[in-house]
Formats: C-alpha cells, sequence, structure tokens
C-alpha cells in the first residue's frame, strides 16, 4: 500500500537511494531522498540500489507466471531514477522543471519486452504516485509527464486512463509471459477498459470459465452465444497513440 504521505527520510542506516528503494520495494512506501541523492548517487549508493532492485525482481518473478523475459538491471535503476525524480517534484513543487532529467544512464527502450518486465519492478508504483501528483496539483504540468511515460510502459500503467502507444502495448501482448501478467494485472486492478482488448479478452475467455462470478469478469466477457462470431469492436480498444518519448 502506498503511504498517505510523501516523507523526506530521517536517518538510515542504508546509503539514502537504497534506502529509497528499500521502502518502495518492500511496501510501496515512499520517503523521498534529496534530489541530489537521486540524480548523483555514490558508487556504494548504485550498487546497493542495485542489488535491493534485483532482490525485488528474483521475488517477483518466482510469484510471477513462467516465461518471463530476462532481467535488465539498468532499466529498473532507470525506473528507480525517474520515480525519485517525480517523487522529489510532488513534494517540492518550488521545483519547475516537469521534463525529467538525464539520469545515469539511457532511456530503456520499450520495443524489448525485458525492460517492460524490468522498469515494472518500480514502476507497478506509478499509478499511485501519479494519483498523488493529481490530487496535489491536477493542473500541473507535471501530470503530462507522468502519462506520458505510463503510455510507454503499458504493463505498470494498467489501471491508469492513458493512451498506450500501440508499438508498447504489441510488445507486452506479443510476449507470452508479459501478456500472462498483464492479464492477471487486468484482473487485479478490474481494468475494465483494457479488458476489451482482444488479446486480453482472448486470455480471459480462456481463464474465466467457471471462476467468472469470483474474478468480477463476467460484465467483461462476450456472451456465449456470440463469442466467437462478435469478437470486441475496434472502437472498444484501449486508446492507443504513436511512440512518442515524453
Amino acid at each position: 500500500m502506498f503511504v498517505s504521505q510523501l516523507r523526506r527520510p530521517a536517518g538510515s542506516a542504508a546509503p539514502p537511494l537504497a534506502a529509497f528503494a528499500r521502502r518502495l520495494l518492500d511496501s510501496g512506501g515512499v520517503l523521498v531522498p534529496s534530489l541530489a541523492v537521486v540524480l548523483d548517487p555514490t558508487e556504494t549508493d548504485q550498487q546497493q540500489t542495485l542489488e535491493r532492485l534485483a532482490g525485488a525482481e528474483a521475488m517477483l518473478r518466482r510469484e510471477g507466471p513462467d516465461g518471463l523475459p530476462p532481467w535488465q538491471p539498468e532499466a529498473a535503476f532507470w525506473a528507480l531514477q525517474f520515480f525519485g525524480w517525480a517523487a522529489v517534484t510532488i513534494l517540492d513543487r518550488s521545483l519547475d522543471q516537469t521534463q525529467p532529467p538525464s539520469f545515469r544512464g539511457d532511456p530503456p527502450d520499450p520495443a524489448d519486452p525485458a525492460n517492460h518486465w524490468s522498469v515494472d519492478v518500480v514502476l507497478r508504483f506509478l499509478p499511485e504516485l501519479a494519483h498523488r501528483s493529481e490530487l496535489a496539483a491536477p493542473q500541473d504540468a507535471l501530470q503530462e509527464t507522468l502519462r506520458a511515460v505510463a503510455a510507454r510502459w503499458p504493463l505498470s500503467a494498467v489501471g491508469m486512463d492513458v493512451a498506450f502507444t500501440e508499438a508498447s502495448l504489441q510488445v507486452v501482448l506479443g510476449d507470452a509471459g508479459l501478456r500472462r501478467h498483464m492479464v492477471d494485472r487486468v484482473i487485479a486492478r478490474q481494468d475494465h477498459r483494457l479488458a476489451q482488448h482482444p488479446a486480453v479478452q482472448r486470455v480471459l475467455v480462456g481463464d474465466a470459465g467457471a471462476f467468472a462470478d469470483q474474478l468480477n469478469l463476467k460484465a467483461w466477457l462476450p456472451s456465449p452465444s456470440s463469442a466467437s462470431t462478435n469478437p470486441p469492436a475496434q472502437a472498444d480498444h484501449p486508446a492507443t497513440t504513436d511512440d512518442k518519448a515524453p
């Protein structure tokens, strides 16, 4: 559960970015470090942060479906720096920059399924962060930045009302492990809009069976008489856009 307040950390035995990662990954809580810590962590802090990320990924992989893509630590580190920058910016609105600065490495390529899995170790918390940001400042230009990042990483953004980039969505749905993971998340987050995508519908129809009521899926599924002849219309698909960086 995301903590109710964004707070600056008091003291921690771990280096500050690693401590930020530990709390976020362990509980979804956010204790925001300084912007300097996020943008320019020490070598020791980087190493311990990468270890935290790797540990979280290993746990998520054990709990996830079979066939997930390989781990890309640099992609996860980029995601953590982006998330940390966004959290600092939400906390301190004296910061007028609403576009992310350059981080340690290049932004990961959303054409690679491994990057979708790896950034999700952190960005699975993005919907909560975006919600807090909107509550704090609905008209702030930061909202567009968060939505643009969400659009490029649709696995993480399940449940958000954003227009996913078509190329990114197809990368996720084209990978068996990510597709299974996304459908599980569609169910968990009750994303009715994304549930109408044909690729998601096919998995839902195959999965639901007698459990449609328990999974709250019945209203999303075609009736047995129309399932084979009336697939979800194109107009019902989640909105998509061309793949453009924020």
